[in-house]
């Protein structure tokens, strides 16, 4: 067997992991999604420590990469961003808006995100 199938086939289990992360989470919760997900490690670790031949062992990387997939979803739970352009500022309501700036292109750069403390 190659390294290079060892650490592919991880990878393919990470991105299945993390494409079911999402529905598991909402289905079971995080907590629950996160304790299945460390017993998937634990299960595919002792199997591919244990594997007595290189199917056995990819299938058991397979399977450990979808818990790490898993592991490190960030986007588990449904949120919703509300971004807001103001056009026109203190002299738009005295002064008025010049029509002919639109249509224009509403860009955004980036977005920085806080968590409230519970």
């Amino acid at each position: 067997m190659q390294e290079g199938s060892a650490t592919a086939t991880l990878a393919f289990g990470c991105i299945l992991g993390c494409v079911i992360a999402g529905t598991v989470s909402d289905k079971f919760g995080r907590k629950k999604g996160l304790m299945l997900a460390a017993a998937i490690f634990l299960f595919s670790s002792l199997w591919m420590a244990f594997s007595h031949n290189s199917t056995i062992f990819i299938i058991a990387r397979f399977a450990a990469g979808i818990d790490s997939g898993h592991a490190v979803w960030p986007c588990d739970q449904r949120f919703h961003l509300i971004l807001n352009l103001a056009i026109g500022g203190g002299l738009g309501g005295r002064k008025g808006i010049d029509n002919n700036l639109f249509p224009q292109v509403f860009e955004i750069d980036y977005v920085r995100v806080y968590q409230k403390n519970k």
